[in-house]
């Protein structure tokens, strides 16, 4: 065996063991269109993608292997929060703030009025798109789906989500849907689209019949607990604010099973109350989610139908 072939097989090697042990989202990389991965279907808009994910690691045997995701996050309001005290509160607590704001457009797909199985039964498939200011307007982006589970559920506001991306979002939506029927009769206003290029749909999607329901552009600020105990572990804070004007926080942490749920809802809860006011927190309990409030602007009888199903609360 030639030295030149041994050297191939060994930087082979190295490869794949540098890969198997990193995150466990490994896409392929082109210019345009929709990239197809052996972990999803992203679309790179224009240029390289860079992937919203998250989740990590892989098994002994250096095989991949994806944790679950589980999102359990609280909103509260900034309405009557001074930021700068705010600011410095969270700097006592230990957070630290992300390098730099972060700006993205989400898109959230469903079947056409009024048959929204998506959303009545608490997922939400959305395009994430990452806006990069300083390259042309070009931008990236990948499917999400966030899935309603009935973990712990409770009356407080904290919800459990589970988080999917790329192929397992795309591939939950169409088993959700399979077999619906839907109104071939699209009774929405699209201003609200107007002078927007609409996400494509991957390719097994794009006859399902899903368009998008809801545009929201939000900029982002994230702290985050620069401690590594275990006790507040990937424990975020985002400040959003919306392109309609609207401004909220929330507290997050991702949890990989159910059993780490109640512990992370308790964890969120009391940080919020030390942040806000407590006594107004628990009088007024959680903000409404962007979502929300964009859907009771623009999409009153869609949310009404989520409030009758269970999925959202009529908050007053």
């Amino acid at each position: 065996m030639s030295f030149s072939f041994r050297f191939i097989l060994l930087l082979g090697f190295i490869l794949t063991n540098l890969i198997s042990t990193s995150h466990c989202f490994q896409p392929t990389i082109q210019q345009g269109g929709l990239v197809n991965t052996n972990n999803g279907i992203f679309s790179t808009m224009g240029h390289k993608n860079q992937l919203l994910l998250r989740g990590s690691a892989s098994s002994t045997e250096g095989i991949p292997s994806k944790k679950r995701c589980i999102e359990v996050e609280e909103k509260f309001s900034l309405s009557e929060l001074d930021i700068n005290v705010f600011v410095d509160k969270l700097s006592t607590m230990g957070f630290v703030k992300g390098t730099e704001n972060v700006e993205f457009m989400d898109w959230y797909f469903d079947l056409p009025d009024p048959d929204w199985v998506l959303s009545l039964s608490d997922n939400w498939l959305r395009f994430r798109e990452l806006i990069r200011v300083n390259e042309e307007d070009k931008s990236d982006g990948s499917w999400q789906m966030k899935c309603g589970t009935q973990i712990h559920n409770d009356n407080s506001g904290t919800t459990v989500y589970e988080e999917l991306e790329g192929d397992e979002a795309i591939n939950m939506a169409m088993s959700i849907i399979k077999d619906k029927t839907y109104s071939t009769v699209n009774t929405r206003s699209e201003t609200l689209m107007d002078g927007y290029v609409i996400p494509s749909l991957p390719i097994n999607a794009d006859k399902s019949g899903l368009t998008p329901f809801a545009r929201i552009k939000t900029t982002r600020s994230s702290w985050i607990f620069k401690d590594k105990d275990d006790t507040t572990n990937n424990l975020n804070i985002d400040i959003d604010v919306t392109d309609f004007g609207y401004l909220v926080g929330e507290v997050e942490q991702v949890v990989e099973s159910e059993e780490e749920v109640s512990v992370s809802k308790l964890r969120i809860q009391k940080v919020i109350e030390q942040i806000t006011d407590a006594s107004n927190y628990n009088n007024n309990g959680p903000a409404l989610g962007k979502l929300e409030l964009y859907m009771i602007r623009n999409r009153k009888q869609h949310f009404e139908e989520c409030v009758r199903h269970g999925v959202m609360k009529n908050k007053k």
